[in-house]
């Protein structure tokens, strides 16, 4: 007689022990690593210094449009929140980490909720809303939260939305290609 777990453990027949209700897998887990890692290593690499506040243009945005637009919005807002924070820990910007957090998380969640179709309205949709997530909170929080004065903080809007539009259209076209050239992988 067989030792049985679940419904037929009784008749003697056994069945495989069930995942846990927030079970992640252990490639979800690589893959989010890796993005992340990537993340932060575009926005290190592509660093160009915004002195006024402090901030710096990054093409790291490409990264997590990416993320969003390819894996959905969970890779999007982890990946881009978490890989944006590390970056600014390691350019010496970490009084911006907990904001760029936030910003770049709830970014990287919106883009991909709003593009998650696929279809072109979409994505230019979750850009454009994710982008504008972004511009305001770093707006506000470098306005109300740092203190770096109105000024400084709207002199970084135009800087913001460049970074977006940028970063926006290179993440969409790498995961249209990504999705072309690999079919067969699929969104997590």
């Amino acid at each position: 007689m067989s030792v049985g777990v679940g419904a037929g453990a009784d008749k003697g027949v056994t069945s495989p022990v069930p995942k846990p209700a927030n079970f992640v897998s252990p490639r979800t887990v690589a893959l989010y690593g890796i993005l992340t890692a990537l993340t932060a290593a575009v926005t290190y690499a592509s660093y160009t210094p915004y002195s006024p506040t402090k901030g710096y243009f990054n093409l790291g945005e490409s990264m997590v449009f990416f993320s969003a637009l390819f894996f959905g919005f969970r890779a999007g807002a982890i990946c881009g929140g978490v890989g944006s924070a590390a970056a600014d820990l390691l350019l010496g910007s970490a009084i911006f980490a907990p904001i760029t957090l936030v910003a770049k998380g709830l970014e990287g969640a919106v883009a991909g909720i709003l593009g998650k179709s696929g279809k072109t309205y979409a994505i230019v949709l979750g850009i454009a809303v994710g982008g504008a997530c972004m511009v305001t909170t770093y707006f506000l929080a470098e306005w109300l939260v740092l203190d770096l004065g109105f000024g400084k903080a709207i002199a970084e809007v135009p800087i913001n939305i460049a970074q977006v539009a940028l970063g926006g259209t290179i993440g969409a076209l790498l995961s249209h290609y990504v999705r072309k050239a690999y079919p067969s992988v699929s969104r997590i």
